[in-house]
């Protein structure tokens, strides 16, 4: 199966991606068909993240489709109730060995700028040394955050891109600060 849209998207209405379209109106949360036909893009992959950290699909369940089926179906019913956040720290609890601060490998259905659909992994990375590591020799953003907030500084997934951002915007705030720079010292003393 490729990542193109699927036919049963065809009819949906305007401005809705593929995974809205799919929701039933009063619960928003997807068919369970729709997560059946959705490309899976971990199965056959060379390595597996899953297999390596705590998670619903290590010890390898990763293949398990039913098991990452209904876990994607509790995260959409949290993601509809508001409560995406609860979910994740149940995540890091239930299966995780250091609370919060476990690292967490999860089935994640991503969305690209075109709309597409299909399930990966997502890391809940929650330790703090792994995260400020992984924050200074990886700037290259997940794409989760692109479908909303397209190139801006947070979900650029080009690290070119996002350098010439960032330095456009410290630029700015240095000007910014040396204008007021004499006012606040005044003000200060």
């Amino acid at each position: 199966m490729t990542n193109a849209k699927p036919e049963y998207f065809t009819s949906r209405p305007p401005n809705l991606n593929a995974l809205q379209a799919s929701f039933k109106p009063k619960n928003k949360v997807p068919r369970y068909s729709t997560l059946e036909q959705l490309h899976d893009d971990t199965e056959g992959a060379d390595y597996d993240i899953a297999d390596h950290l705590p998670g619903p699909l290590q010890n390898g369940e990763s293949s398990n489709r039913p098991l990452k089926n209904r876990n994607l179906m509790e995260q959409a019913i949290a993601f509809a109730d508001g409560k995406m956040h609860y979910f994740w720290e149940d995540m890091c609890t239930r299966y995780g060995d250091a609370g919060l601060s476990s690292n967490v490998c999860i089935p994640w259905i991503q969305l690209d700028e075109c709309e597409n659909a299909w399930i990966t992994h997502l890391v809940l990375l929650n330790d703090p040394d792994d995260a400020v590591r992984i924050a200074r020799c990886h700037v290259k953003k997940q794409p989760n955050f692109k479908h909303h907030l397209l190139t801006s500084i947070i979900a650029t997934t080009d690290p070119d891109h996002w350098m010439e951002q960032y330095r456009r915007e410290t630029y700015l705030m240095l000007l910014a600060y040396q204008h007021c720079h004499h006012t606040c010292v005044a003000c200060g003393q």
